[in-house]
Formats: structure tokens, sequence, C-alpha cells
């Protein structure tokens, strides 16, 4: 039995334009790998987000040749994974993007004792990726999903058997206890009072429309007008001044005489934000789910999110923990939120909600780890009984 991963050369598939909870699983398998003592190597796009913080992490990268318009039309621009697998001598292969099972599945064809695994995040079922992955959907050694509640449809959808799906979680890292109190330091150096109730906000770094955060602007025009002691902060990864939405944000406060009930922040990490904020507010998204938004739950911060299936299980057995709200609904925002404000101590008593601890770091490491050395241990025999066939 394989006992390690030391030393494993491993190759992450990500070429995506996109920052998200699936890119930044990457970064957080690559941090793991690194610390296992394997070798990490990414094929992304050239200066993509993954890029650059495999840069910072000084990685072996390996580019996409050319854009990436499509896999299915432009499945040719793989042909070259035969020879990184032989150039950098390969041991597992892992898929971040479920439409590239088909072409990475070809081009696999001649490494059969190579493992191959598939990440899946993915919210919507796209109709025709069973006609594509079909003939290679069973070249995958296993699929890992943040949520057992993925199982199901990529059983249904996909024919993919139910033994070979492993759910992992998100592997977040709590926010350490001493954050707590640092609130009252957060609220002097923004020179606010230290009774002010603040919600935070996440903005994607490539989120290009305002249409999600609607239903909080309304919000917040309501908090004006009853004058309500509250703020918003908006948080994102990318600078403010570099951000597609910061001047038609920017231009629509000042156009609604909201200026005052807004902040935009990027001074330190999220989690340190998320630690001083009464409540974190999900607004409606493409994902099936938002690490950022597990990771405020995790951390004890209460949370409003949308009234998607996977906050509702999550939020299910520690209703003070948050609530779910239609993401289009501004009504039902603010009289919850309302809600949360009037009974404030109750709330800052809540538990995290068991289901959210199946997200944590350590459960997400055990469990990542042993499927790599089960699964590297497995092709390893079959390659073993194969040479001896030959034999």
């Amino acid at each position: 039995m394989i006992d390690s991963i030391q030393k494993k050369n491993i190759l992450l598939i990500c070429p995506s334009t996109a920052w998200s909870t699936r890119e930044r699983a990457v970064v957080r398998d690559i941090l793991l790998l690194l610390r296992e003592g394997a070798v990490p190597i990414i094929y992304c796009l050239r200066e993509g987000h993954l890029d650059l913080k495999a840069q910072e992490l000084n990685i072996e990268r390996i580019y996409h040749r050319g854009g990436f318009s499509h896999p299915w039309l432009d499945w040719f621009k793989f042909s070259n994974l035969g020879v990184v697998i032989k150039k950098y001598d390969i041991d597992l292969v892992h898929l971040y993007m479920p439409s590239l099972v088909m072409p990475i599945g070809f081009f696999m064809g001649k490494f059969r004792q190579i493992p191959l695994l598939l990440s899946y995040f993915e919210k919507e079922h796209n109709p025709f990726s069973k006609f594509f992955s079909g003939p290679t959907i069973h070249r995958l050694d296993g699929i890992l999903t943040p949520s057992e509640d993925l199982f199901l449809p990529l059983e249904n959808h996909l024919n993919f058997p139910k033994k070979k799906m492993h759910c992992l979680g998100l592997g977040i890292q709590p926010m350490k206890e001493q954050l707590k109190g640092y609130k009252q330091e957060f609220l002097h150096g923004l020179a606010l009072p230290p009774d002010q109730y603040l919600l935070g906000v996440y903005v994607g770094s490539d989120e290009q429309s305002l249409e999600p955060y609607m239903s909080m602007f309304h919000f917040a025009y309501w908090l004006m007008q009853e004058n309500v002691k509250a703020m918003v902060i908006l948080y994102s990864d990318r600078p403010w001044d570099q951000h597609y939405l910061f001047n038609e944000i920017k231009n629509y406060l000042k156009d609604n005489g909201l200026d005052s009930q807004f902040l935009f922040y990027r001074d330190q990490k999220l989690s340190h934000l998320q630690a001083v904020c009464d409540i974190w507010l999900g607004v409606e998204h493409d994902e099936y789910v938002q690490d950022v938004i597990v990771q405020a739950i995790l951390g004890g911060t209460k949370v409003l999110v949308p009234r998607y299936e996977v906050y509702q299980n999550l939020l299910r057995d520690e209703l003070h923990a948050g609530e779910c709200y239609h993401p289009e609904d501004a009504r039902e925002l603010r009289l919850k939120i309302a809600k949360f404000m009037q009974i404030r101590p109750t709330y800052e008593a809540a538990k995290i909600p068991e289901k959210a601890q199946d997200h944590s770091w350590e459960i997400y490491r055990h469990q990542f780890l042993d499927i790599y050395k089960t699964i590297l241990q497995r092709r390893t025999l079959y390659s073993t009984d194969h040479k001896l066939t030959e034999i």
C-alpha cells in the first residue's frame, strides 16, 4: 500500500479564466500537495488568475495553447498532453473542469497506468455533456465533490458509478479565535462608532453585472430611510480601482444617495473581515456552492444566503447560524436582516452547524490524501498486472 504521496508528480489541469470556488480549490490542493512533499504542476492559461497564483508559489506551469473558447471545439489543443506526461513523469492527473473529460480522456488513452481524477463543482449540468463525455467518462478513477447532493445528478446524468464518487467538502481553514475580539479595533480604524452594525458582501473579481446585487442596494436604501446605524462592506480579491464593476457601483451609489451606507474594502484577508461582520450576505451566483459563504458559517458569522438546496441543508440543523432568502426579493431580505438586528444577542451565541463541519480543512485533507494514495496504488497494481500479462 502506498503510504505517502511524497515526490509524486501531480498534474492539475484547469485552463480557466475565472476566479471562483473551483479555482481557489486548485490553489488549496496545490498548497496541500506541497505540504505533503508532492510536486504539483499546473496546466493553466497564461496570465490567468491561476498562473499568477502559481507564480507566487513558484510552481511549475504549463500553458494551454491559444485561448479557451470551448473545449469541445479546441480539443486538439490538448494533443501535447502525452509529451507533458512523459517529460514530467506524471504520476496522477487531476481535472477541475468536467468539459475537459473528453479531450483529456482521449489523449490519455496510451497512459492507462496513470490515474485521472475530476473535481466537480457545477451547478448546472450541460445536456450535451453526456453525449460528448460518454465514451471517456469511465476513464475517470474518481469524482470529488463538495457535497453528497451532487451524487444523484452525476449518477443519473453521466451514468457514473456511485462507488467512484467522493464527498470531500471544501477544505475551509477556520478563522482563528483571537479574531473575535478584533471588531472594536476594526471600527476604530475606520472611524466608525463602537455600536456600528456591519454587513459584509463578497464581490467576485470576475463579476461584470450589478444584477445579483440589486436586492442589496434596495435594502441599503431602506437602511438610509430608517436611519439605521448599519454599513455594508464590499470586499473583492481584486484591487477596487482595477475591478470591472467599481465605477458602475460607485456611480449607482452616488446617483441614489447611498454613498454613506457602503464601504469598498480590501485591506486584509477575507476571513478577518468576516470575523468582524455581524452578518455575511450572500448574493445570487452561478456556482453550486460558494466557498466564501461556507467560510463565514464555519467562522461563526451569521449569514443570509440565497435559497439554494446546499445552503438550506447546511443551515437546517442550526437556524441561528443564518437563514436563506429569495435572491430577487428585497423585501424578504430587509425583513430577515431587521430580525437579525432585533435579536442580536441570541445570534451572537449561535453554534456552527454540524453539516458545515464537513467542509473543514482537516476532514478534507484526510480524505484527499486517502483517495490519492488508494488510486495511485490501484493504478500501480493495474500497470503491474498488464506487464505480467504481456510477458
